[in-house]
């Protein structure tokens, strides 16, 4: 598919990351990626032509044009080597209802597109100045997905004090996350299950991996920011992100001319 000038492919663009607050936005090409789960809520929108997504221990693969995926859910995604929209939402802090925290074991799949959210994903793909399509996009995505009525967690706190204790280098570890909240361990890991349906360690790990992204789009090499966030080393990192995100790092951010990034306030 060409962009709206007919002059490029869609495949031709460097994949864009737009990371905000409470949620990751990942837009690019993407080839079939192996058996994983992540820490937040999912929304798949494929841009070019349908996914395929299968359910560990389901029947095969589902196609469709737009998926919602819950956390924790173990599953792979094939695109086909099309572009994508994969829109990332924080557990404790969901940006649109439809992806309020979901205890659920199944993925909402439909073969039709959300005709009013495509047309500004792909002009925030294709535009030379992305950061003038930020209100667009973020209207559109409240459109299509739901502001939500923000529902008071009692874990919140302890992720806040997690997110500094990583910015700084500190313990983010359940015993001393438990400790500074004055809970036993136990305590505080069925309250993770309970409110947020994953447990602390996922939760850990995703801070970690936010964190980890917005330092290399700020320009340190991933040796570098993968220490920092609490990661062994570079491997370490790598193997990880493809436990969770199902591609090598490399190729969803490294290859195919390399990376944009964009902050946003959502």
């Amino acid at each position: 598919m060409t962009d709206r000038y007919g002059l490029r492919e869609l495949s031709d663009y460097s994949s864009l990351v737009l990371s905000g607050p409470t949620s990751l936005v990942f837009i690019g090409a993407l080839d079939q990626g192996s058996w994983h789960s992540h820490s937040a809520n999912v929304y798949v929108v494929a841009l070019e032509r349908p996914a395929a997504i299968r359910l560990q221990g389901g029947s095969g693969w589902v196609q469709a044009r737009r998926a919602l995926i819950p956390a924790t859910v173990s599953h792979r995604l094939d695109p086909r080597g099309g572009v994508c929209a994969v829109i990332y939402v924080d557990l404790f802090a969901p940006t649109w209802s439809a992806m309020a925290p979901l205890n659920s074991s199944c993925i909402e799949a439909h073969d039709s597109l959300p005709t009013a959210l495509t047309a500004p994903l792909l002009e925030m793909y294709t535009a030379e100045l992305q950061d003038t399509r930020l209100t667009a996009l973020k209207q559109a995505l409240d459109e299509a997905l739901g502001v939500p009525n923000p529902v008071p967690l009692r874990v919140l706190p302890v992720i806040r004090h997690m997110q500094r204790a990583i910015a700084e280098q500190g313990d983010c570890s359940l015993d001393a996350q438990a400790s500074q909240a004055c809970l036993s361990a136990s305590r505080l890991q069925h309250l993770f299950l309970e409110e947020l349906g994953v447990g602390f360690k996922k939760v850990q790990l995703w801070l970690r991996f936010r964190a980890a992204v917005q330092s290399v789009a700020d320009g340190q090499t991933v040796t570098d920011a993968a220490l920092a966030c609490g990661f062994a080393g570079s491997s370490h990192f790598s193997h990880a992100f493809r436990s969770m995100f199902g591609v090598s790092l490399r190729h969803a951010l490294l290859e195919r001319g390399g990376f944009r990034f964009l902050t946003t306030d959502w």
